[in-house]
């Protein structure tokens, strides 16, 4: 038998896609409302770099 585990909201991360007219050329904008999901937010934009 599973255990049932509480949670909590802990933040929120928000991404924002931009596209330059000319090339289509993709740009994020990454914000979040804690700082303890600053890790989180490097690996996004590691990640979102490769796109």
């Amino acid at each position: 038998m599973k255990q049932k585990i509480e949670v909590k909201p802990f933040g929120e991360i928000k991404i924002t896609v931009f596209k330059e007219e000319e090339t289509n050329y993709p740009f994020f904008y990454i914000e979040s409302n804690s700082e303890n999901l600053l890790p989180i937010v490097d690996i996004l934009e590691d990640n979102l770099k490769l796109y």
